[in-house]
C-alpha cells in the first residue's frame, strides 16, 4: 500500500512537473519579439516557439534544457526553416550551447547565417551536447575552426542539416569536430570552403563521431601552395587519433590542394 502510494505521488509530480511548462512565443507582435529574451525567460522544460520573419541577433542557450523551435509540428520544420531565420551581427558565433546543454536542449527549424567567430561562425558547441535538427547553415564564418558548425568534446545528436556557403580561415569549412562522439545523419555538407585543410568538414583529437548518410560535395581549399598537411582534405580530413564511424558516406566532386 505505501509503495502504491509512494508511486502515484511520484506520477502527481512528474504532471505537475509538465504542467508547468510554458510554450513562449516569438513574433513581431508577441511579448518576446527577440529569441535572446524569450530564452532569458524561459526555464527548463519550456518551449519558445518562433514565428516566421528574419531575427537580427546572436543567441546563447545558457546552460536552459529548453526547445527553441520555428514550428510545434515536425513535418513543417523544413519549410519553416527556410522562412524563419536566425542572422548573426558578425561579431560572434550566431547560436552558442557553451554551459552543459544536453539532449533536452534542441534548436529545431531554423536558417542560420551570417556568423563570426574563431570557433564555429555559425554554431559553436563547446562541452554541451544539443539536438539540432532540420537547420540550414549558411554563409558563416570562422577565423580558426568550423566556419559553419564547431564541436568540441559533444556528444550532440544532428539530424537533417545543410551546410552551406561556409568558410574557415584554418580549418572545418563545413563542420569541424574535436574529441566526444556526436552522431550526424542525413546531413548534406557543399560549397564550403578552407584555407589549409577539412574544407568541408574536419574530424580530429581523438573524435569518435558517427556519420550516417552524409553528403559532402562541392568543397574546396583555397591555399593551394601550402606545404605539409595544408592543403589536404578537399571534402574530409581526419587526422590527429580520431576514429570516426562513416556508414554511407559519399564524398566528391571536391578539391584539395
Amino acid at each position: 500500500m505505501i509503495l502504491k502510494k509512494l508511486t502515484a505521488l511520484s506520477i502527481l509530480m512528474c504532471l505537475a512537473c509538465f504542467a508547468q511548462a510554458r510554450i513562449i512565443p516569438v513574433g513581431t507582435d508577441k511579448t518576446y519579439t527577440t529569441i535572446q529574451s524569450a530564452i532569458n525567460a524561459a526555464e527548463h522544460g519550456d518551449t519558445v516557439l518562433v514565428d516566421e520573419g528574419t531575427y537580427n541577433e546572436n543567441i546563447n542557450f545558457s546552460g536552459k534544457r529548453i526547445v527553441v523551435t520555428s514550428s510545434l509540428n515536425q513535418s513543417e520544420l523544413v519549410s519553416k526553416r527556410n522562412k524563419t531565420i536566425i542572422s548573426g551581427l558578425g561579431n560572434n558565433s550566431v547560436v552558442t550551447f557553451e554551459n552543459n546543454e544536453d539532449s533536452s536542449t534542441m534548436l529545431l527549424g531554423f536558417t542560420i547565417q551570417g556568423g563570426y567567430h574563431q570557433y564555429g561562425g555559425g554554431i559553436n558547441i563547446r562541452k554541451a551536447s544539443p539536438k539540432l535538427s532540420h537547420l540550414a547553415v549558411i554563409n558563416n564564418q570562422s577565423g580558426f575552426y568550423g566556419g559553419g558548425i564547431y564541436l568540441d568534446s559533444s556528444f550532440s545528436v544532428l539530424n537533417v542539416l545543410e551546410v552551406r556557403y561556409n568558410y574557415s580561415a584554418n580549418s572545418g569549412g563545413g563542420i569541424e569536430i574535436h574529441k566526444g562522439a556526436p552522431k550526424l545523419t542525413d546531413i548534406n555538407v557543399a560549397y564550403d570552403s578552407a584555407y589549409t585543410k577539412g574544407a568541408g568538414m574536419e574530424i580530429a583529437y581523438g573524435s569518435k563521431a558517427e556519420l550516417f548518410r552524409v553528403n559532402i560535395l562541392f568543397c574546396g581549399i583555397t591555399d593551394t601552395i601550402a606545404t605539409f598537411n595544408a592543403g589536404a582534405g578537399g571534402g574530409l580530413m581526419i587526422w590527429t587519433d580520431a576514429s570516426p564511424i562513416l556508414t554511407d558516406v559519399y564524398i566528391g566532386m571536391n578539391s584539395a590542394k
